[in-house]
């Protein structure tokens, strides 16, 4: 298989406002007796990715899986427009082996490894390469343009290598069938905003500044318990994750958002502030830990105070049916994380 694949996406939104209705009757900006806040917004971006696969079943017991994929994306920079992907997953259908052949009660097992790469290019702007300066910057009646964003030729895909082992089973004509997965996940070249001095004239700057890990267990099992004039069946999912940033731009860390930060050896956007030993009796008011014990509750008393991703996370399914007559629960769940109160 190979193909040849071409996006382009434009988005054109014009807003504008007005006051000094007649009465409420008059719903149209037509009616208004002035209008205000005009405001236009163009923007675009484009992709372009060629890709090809190739299957190899090798006595119906080993299957080989190649793909390469070439991604060219306008929101990057000249010097570093595509990304090249490529990946392999090599599965082994251990129940077609002569010693599993004759085991009636296994229908399916099969050992899977794959090693692959992906790009990402969300969150950063359409132009985040360039160096921009927008219009509306008017001084005493006067138009004015100034520079919004500072040029980067150098940005880049974020890539994602991720190598996965995994086994899939079934049992009793896959009556009981799931999977098991182990994976690790390490990204480089991450797409972040980092803060700038504000003596700069700028807040941040769109760059690749580091390096982040994932590595976890997925498990999965689905049941069909009963197969009769009622039909019930279930399923239970399980996830383990442990992210861990591991590389920042100069070892630089950042806030990103409110009580948001990113530092090296730390989850990605763990919880940063004051940490709390609980309410004072005598004020009624929170007492924080005064970690250098200097006597004042300020910046230098800020620490890692929680961490937003959960230890694992699942869901449980299960669905009755009779006669055309169906019956879903579903639940999920999260275990170890902190939320900000």
């Amino acid at each position: 298989l190979a193909g040849i694949d071409y996006e382009n996406a434009k988005f054109d939104n014009t807003s504008l406002a007005g006051t000094g209705f007649p009465s409420a009757e008059f719903v149209y900006l037509a009616s208004a007796a002035e209008y205000t806040n005009a405001a236009q917004d163009i923007t675009a971006n484009s992709l372009l990715s060629y890709y090809t696969r190739v299957n190899v079943d090798i006595l119906n017991r080993y299957v080989v899986t190649g793909t390469f994929r070439a991604d060219g994306s306008s929101k990057f920079g000249a010097n570093n427009r595509y990304g090249y992907f490529p990946s392999i997953s090599v599965g082994w259908k251990i129940n077609n082996e002569s010693f599993l052949k004759d085991v009636g009660a296994i229908s399916n097992m099969k050992l899977r490894v794959s090693l692959g790469k992906a790009g990402n290019q969300a969150g950063i702007g359409n132009f985040a390469s360039r160096g921009l300066a927008g219009g509306g910057n008017n001084y005493q009646g006067a138009p004015g343009v100034a520079p919004s964003t500072l040029p980067n030729p150098d940005l880049k895909w974020e890539e994602t290598t991720e190598l996965n082992i995994g086994l899939d089973f079934g049992l009793w004509e896959d009556r009981l069938n799931g999977s098991v997965d182990y994976y690790i996940k390490n990204t480089n070249d991450l797409l972040l905003n980092r803060p700038l001095p504000p003596s700069s004239g700028f807040t941040g700057i769109d760059q690749n500044v580091g390096k982040m890990e994932n590595k976890g267990v997925e498990i999965g099992i689905n049941g069909l318990i009963i197969d009769r004039v009622i039909k019930w069946s279930v399923g239970f999912q399980i996830a383990a994750n442990d992210n861990k940033v591991i590389e920042l731009f100069d070892g630089q860390g950042f806030d990103a958002g409110f009580t948001n930060r990113i530092d090296e050896d730390q989850p990605l956007a763990y919880f940063y502030g004051w940490k709390s030993l609980g309410v004072n009796p005598q004020t009624g008011d929170l007492d924080f830990e005064d970690i250098n014990g200097d006597g004042d509750i300020n910046g230098d008393d800020y620490q890692f105070i929680g961490n937003p991703h959960p230890d694992f996370n699942g869901s449980f399914k299960t669905n009755v049916s009779y006669k055309g007559i169906y019956l879903d629960v579903f639940f999920n769940f999260v275990q170890g994380n902190e939320v900000l109160n």
